[in-house]
């Protein structure tokens, strides 16, 4: 009796029940966005990617997924539709990127050193080949499931978590391109199915670039200079002149919108942000002016 009581123990710890990616009623949202040099200039997408419906390619079972930009320009990859498939613990995927070829999207078996490559063909360049190398594993409990993290490197340099079920918190389905006029930024907002409580992923609500509008931000007027972004040791932050004789605070947040780090500037519109002590990720870079938040800019930390 005994033994068999150790043996089903033993069961339970090694075998895993298989996460489904992309269930029934799946559905993310993503902020797509540009930042020109300096931090100046660009502009926000709004992205939700939705799972429509179910389908067959040579005998194997698919599923489809739906892309639809709130603003959408022809500077960046204009995939509307991508096809995935997933066997045990892998997902693959396939769309116009990868000329409809079957690539990984996310290994969850993949250990520590191990990792695979994607190669994107950019319908405005002559593509992109990146790799994703996994760092380290865990685990984390979200809506009462068990689900496995990821923390990975994009190219040895960009640093980010993949989950379970929900995919990876940048670059949504892989997708890193280059950009018109500076850094690209793509971070998941929201996710939600059937059976899944809708997660929020960060500081911003699901619909953000609703509120936002098509190309400016208007609820957060303010452009500031910051470099170097992505930032190391330190990151300087400058305030335009035209804030001269106001009092401002700035804000480091983390993706979940915990305030990690806050400054009192008074009327000075220099700060040298030191960035050594957070780990690499991305973070949000926020202006307080009288306690309104007046301005906000994604800083990526890197080591």
């Amino acid at each position: 009796m005994k033994k068999c009581i150790y043996l089903l123990l033993l069961y339970v710890c090694i075998g895993r029940a298989q996460v489904v990616f992309c269930p029934p009623g799946a559905e993310w949202h993503s902020l797509f966005e540009t930042r020109g040099l300096f931090g100046q200039g660009g502009f926000s997408v709004n992205e939700k990617i939705k799972y429509v419906r179910d389908s067959v390619i040579n005998g194997t079972p698919v599923k489809v997924l739906q892309h639809q930009f709130f603003y959408y320009t022809d500077c960046f990859n204009s995939v509307n539709v991508t096809v995935i498939k997933q066997s045990g613990d892998t997902v693959f995927f396939r769309n116009s990127e990868t000329l409809h070829n079957w690539q990984i999207l996310y290994n969850y078996t993949a250990s520590a050193g191990q990792g695979w490559t994607n190669n994107l063909k950019y319908s405005f360049s002559s593509g992109r080949t990146y790799t994703i190398t996994v760092d380290s594993v865990s685990t984390f409990t979200l809506n009462s499931m068990t689900l496995r993290r990821l923390y990975v490197k994009y190219d040895y340099v960009y640093s980010h978590t993949i989950d379970e079920r929900l995919g990876v918190n940048g670059f949504l389905f892989n997708f890193r391109s280059p950009s018109c006029d500076g850094h690209v930024y793509k971070s998941n907002l929201c996710y939600g199915d059937n059976g899944f409580a809708i997660v929020q992923l960060s500081a911003l609500s699901c619909n953000y670039q609703n509120a936002l509008g098509n190309v400016s931000n208007q609820m957060h007027q303010m452009v500031f200079k910051f470099s170097p972004n992505p930032a190391q040791s330190f990151c300087l932050v400058q305030l335009p002149e035209t804030e001269s004789g106001k009092h401002h605070q700035l804000q480091l947040k983390n993706s979940l919108g915990q305030v990690l780090l806050k400054q009192d500037l008074g009327s000075e519109l220099f700060y040298q942000l030191p960035t050594h002590q957070f780990a690499p990720g991305i973070y949000f870079l926020s202006v307080y002016t009288n306690g309104e938040m007046v301005g906000e800019n994604k800083l990526m930390i890197t080591k």
